[in-house]
């Protein structure tokens, strides 16, 4: 399933002879751990998460990419703060998928090929992520990370039975990828 809140679910769940093996979901720092609760409702029903959007969808978010947390234990380990993201959806236990498409990682849009060095930046921090660790403490800090704008839902795209999946703000126009605020090797 893509984007289903614990209410759709429930209804597949209802009547399903087969339930759905994964839910994929949007998870960043920002959310919190499990916000809405749907990771362990899912997981109470055998369903595993898969998360992306480590940095916002459908763009990457400035106050992400600029946060002091995330850039206090980036650095601790060598590591960009998409690193830090990916790496603590990783240790919770979740399947993870990285976008570097042109809207997300504007440089990779042609002309200039698909794959530029910011793009083979994210493919590196993909294979190297099981290569390091957070600290406990780390990723306690992560978990208390709240976004106070821009609260974006993991089901923001599901249905209107969802609570909070439609309205909840306006879809950004521009990846804080292609601002001041990042020095991202993959933005």
């Amino acid at each position: 399933t893509y984007n289903y809140c614990e209410f759709s679910l429930s209804c597949l769940l209802a009547s399903a002879t087969t339930p759905p093996a994964v839910n994929y979901l949007m998870r960043h720092v920002g959310m919190g751990a499990d916000a809405t609760g749907i990771i362990a409702f899912g997981a109470a029903h055998g369903i595993r998460t898969a998360a992306y959007g480590t940095l916002g969808e459908p763009v990457a978010l400035p106050e992400l990419l600029s946060s002091p947390t995330l850039h206090a234990i980036a650095e601790a380990h060598g590591r960009s703060v998409e690193e830090v993201g990916l790496r603590w959806n990783v240790q919770a236990g979740l399947a993870i998928s990285n976008r570097i498409t042109a809207d997300y990682a504007p440089d990779n849009a042609p002309p200039h090929g698909f794959c530029t060095e910011d793009c083979r930046a994210a493919i590196d921090a993909m294979a190297q992520v099981d290569a390091w660790a957070l600290t406990e403490a780390e990723v306690a800090q992560l978990d208390a990370v709240r976004l106070e704008q821009y609260p974006q839902s993991p089901t923001y795209y599901s249905s209107t039975g969802c609570a909070n999946s439609f309205g909840v703000s306006d879809h950004p126009t521009a990846s804080a990828c292609s601002s001041s605020l990042s020095r991202s090797r993959w933005c």
